[in-house]
This record gives structure tokens, C-alpha cells and sequence, in this order.
């Protein structure tokens, strides 16, 4: 894993023995390289899975470190019609206020659309199909980005897309929650009256 490099002089770059670290350039170094972990835009936080649960909770997702996060979210639930929803979660306790404030688009397979919105409401709408656990088509799919979720002096801003399968159905949707300053440090996703099943990928995204 050694490499031989060149400055004035013929000069050993030695392996880091560290796995999957990349050669990198830095131009402090005698040689210009060096030996590192590679660099991404985004950090894995948590996954995890859950099933025919009333609703899924994950702690310790959001931190200070990160200033936007984003949430890959696969769900069904035994009534695909059922709201899908989100709350907030800090020090153990889900943000059940009416603090929500939040608008959407949802677009057909016939090409119609759909709007709501809510101002406030206890929970964010993150599409009015949750997704049907047990339909052949697949569950459906959501990607949500936040930002200033674990910022105590910023008001909690989300936006996504998704897709229902069974349906058919692309909500496009905002959530933030009004003017209610608090570090988050979590979630929970549930539907408005079902169990729901699924999995879930948080990432930071690097500043």
C-alpha cells in the first residue's frame, strides 16, 4: 500500500493502514498527498425498521452538529387513505401543540391536483396517503430535508417530495413549526387512525 512520490527527492508515502482511506491531495505535506477518509456530503445518523406499530419514534437524530438534515422514509399502513404525520420530538417528549403550520400539492395519475394546508395544526401533514402496507405495488416513499432542527433559536423549517405507489399519488409539501423557537433532537412519524410499518435513513447534511 506504500506509494513512492516525488518532492526534490525520491520520498515513501506510506500506507495510513487504515481501511477505505483514499489518497487525497494537501499541499501542507512535503509530497502535496496524503492518506484520509474520504470526504461526503452526507453522514449517516440512524436507520431502522419498524412494524404494525400505532407510531415510530427515533431520538438523537438531530444535533447542533448538522444544520440541515434529511429523512429517507419507505411506510405503509393498514389504510392507505390515513394522513401521514409528523411531530417533533425533544428531551424524551413529542411537540404535540397546535405549532404546525404547513401547505401541499399532491399530483394524480390522471394528471389532477389536490392543495391543504393547515395553520395550526398538532402534527405536520406529510401527505394525505400514507401508503398501503399490504398492497402488491409498494409501500410508499417520502425524502424530507430539514434545517435549524437543532438549532434552539431558529424556528424548525422541513420541505419533501414523495410518492404512493398504490395510488399513484406525488405530494410535494413544507412544514415549519410557526413561531416556536426549540432544538429538536428527534421525530415520530405516524398515521391518522392505523398502524403503520416500514424503515427509515436519517443523514446529516455537511455545512
Amino acid at each position: 500500500g506504500d506509494l513512492w512520490t516525488y518532492t526534490t527527492t525520491d520520498a515513501r508515502l506510506a500506507s495510513s493502514g487504515v481501511n477505505n482511506d483514499v489518497l487525497t491531495v494537501d499541499t501542507s505535506t512535503a509530497s502535496g498527498l496524503k492518506w484520509a477518509a474520504p470526504s461526503s456530503a452526507l453522514v449517516k445518523i440512524t436507520s431502522g425498521s419498524f412494524s404494525n406499530v400505532a407510531s415510530v419514534t427515533v431520538d438523537g437524530s438531530f444535533t447542533s452538529t448538522y444544520r440541515n438534515y434529511k429523512l429517507l422514509l419507505n411506510v405503509g399502513a393498514a389504510t392507505e387513505t390515513d394522513d401521514l404525520l409528523l411531530q417533533y420530538r425533544y428531551s424524551g417528549s413529542t411537540e404535540t401543540g397546535n405549532i404546525y403550520y404547513g401547505s401541499g400539492q399532491e399530483w394524480q395519475r390522471n394528471n389532477s391536483q389536490t392543495s391543504f394546508g393547515y395553520a395550526p395544526n398538532t402534527a405536520a401533514i406529510i401527505s394525505p396517503e400514507a401508503g398501503q402496507v399490504n398492497n402488491s405495488q409498494g409501500v410508499a416513499i417520502f425524502e424530507i430535508t430539514f434545517t435549524q432542527v437543532g438549532n434552539g433559536n431558529r424556528v424548525a423549517q422541513a420541505f419533501g417530495i414523495g410518492n404512493n405507489s398504490s395510488l399513484q399519488r406525488a405530494p410535494l409539501f413544507a412544514f415549519s413549526t410557526g413561531g416556536t423557537e426549540r432544538a429538536y433532537d428527534g421525530f415520530l412519524i405516524k398515521s391518522a387512525s392505523t398502524n403503520i410499518t416500514g424503515e427509515y435513513q436519517v443523514y446529516g447534511l455537511v455545512n
